[in-house]
């Protein structure tokens, strides 16, 4: 370790998601190096854990290609300000989590100036889902991949055996391991339509079509719609008040920043895809995945996309466990069906259960952010 100051870490993140779990890693490197410095970008997550941002990618976060396009301005503006943090910096390490085109890119960069830095890229880049020849050269600048899943570390073994990966399992166990056990309710539905306006506006009015309809077909009396935060609620209290004259929307309930019980308390549920599914697929809920992006982006990615699912349930159980709805064929009435299906059939809501168990199973014990946080410290002693 540098011996003439205390230890540096450059960290970047550029979602919510990344910048939670950046946080967690950081909070536990931190326990053991008290005296380590943190630089880089991230949100408010990061700032916490003592972070001296010089930028805040979290809060310009966007989806898909097209809308990712959009402000690719300010992530090449972001990019040159996170380059110079760096060369007046001089940090020992360099942690990069997920926002995979981004950070691959100033991984490269960083790595060409400035070869003595120690790149770590924690959550696998999907090089095994589409475009597995770039992985060789993810392989000449990183020096440590840390995946989640299992399948990840064995086929970047497999495809880069240069590159040193370890497996230190899903952070979110943590915070299931952390939950109440609560009783599933028979009458209730619970709807993730994501996190971000873009996608609550295109997933959640064909959401609540399609529980309406459940709703009348069977015993589900409540609906539990889930707002990751307070922007995301008053977007889907404008969506409701604009489907009112459609929807009865009396048995729906907003509930903000309760995803995890949500998910333990219900019957059943409509699913966004992305991390909400798997970690629904944790939680034990059966569910109807639904997969809706613009038209561009979806036949882009099908285009290079060569696993049989795109739900990460299904490929961590290597079947169609969930239900997948395409952009192409998804519609509430279809969805509807499927989730009445579901809670009908108990010979197949029992099997549902069963798979999940088996997910959850591969995605670890608890302790995930401790891991990483330990390969981390072991680094940093290294130097």
């Amino acid at each position: 370790m540098v011996k003439d100051r205390p230890p540096r870490i450059f960290a970047v993140a550029g979602e919510p998601s990344g910048d939670a779990l950046g946080a967690a890693i950081l909070r536990s490197v931190r326990e053991r190096l008290p005296e380590v410095e943190i630089y880089g970008g991230g949100g408010q997550r990061l700032r916490t854990v003592g972070q001296l941002q010089c930028v805040d990618p979290v809060a310009h976060a966007a989806m898909g290609i097209t809308a990712v396009a959009a402000k690719l301005p300010k992530f090449l503006q972001f990019r040159k300000i996170l380059l110079q943090e760096v060369e007046r910096v001089r940090p020992d390490l360099l942690l990069l989590v997920d926002f995979s085109t981004f950070n691959r890119s100033l991984a490269y960069a960083v790595k060409k100036r400035f070869p003595t830095i120690k790149t770590v890229f924690f959550i696998a880049p999907m090089f095994w889902a589409w475009g597995p020849w770039r992985a060789k050269k993810f392989e000449r600048h990183i020096d440590l991949l840390i995946s989640i899943y299992d399948f990840e570390r064995d086929w970047f073994r497999r495809h880069t055996p240069n590159l040193r990966v370890e497996c230190v399992g899903h952070p979110m166990i943590d915070d299931l391991a952390r939950l109440t056990p609560v009783p599933r309710e028979a009458n209730t539905l619970a709807l993730f339509p994501g996190s971000r306006e873009s996608e609550i506006r295109r997933n959640l009015p064909m959401m609540l079509e399609a529980a309406h309809r459940v709703i009348q077909a069977s015993t589900i009396d409540r609906v539990l719609v889930s707002a990751t935060h307070k922007g995301a609620f008053d977007i889907i209290q404008e969506i409701f008040r604009q489907m009112n004259t459609r929807i009865q929307t009396q048995p729906f309930e907003i509930v903000t920043g309760r995803a995890h019980e949500i998910m333990q308390r219900s019957a059943a549920g409509l699913v966004k895809s992305g991390t909400v599914a798997t970690e629904c697929a944790a939680a034990g809920l059966p569910f109807v995945l639904m997969y809706r992006t613009g038209f561009i982006d979806y036949f882009i990615k099908r285009f290079f996309i060569t696993t049989p699912f795109y739900g990460m349930p299904n490929l961590l159980a290597g079947r169609e466990l969930i239900r997948e709805f395409m952009p192409l064929e998804v519609t509430a009435p279809k969805l509807a069906q499927e989730v009445l299906e579901l809670l009908n059939n108990r010979k197949k809501y029992n099997a549902v259960i069963s798979g999940l168990d088996e997910v959850r199973s591969r995605l670890g014990p608890p302790g995930a952010s401790t891991r990483a946080a330990e390969l981390i410290v072991k680094m940093l002693e290294s130097l």
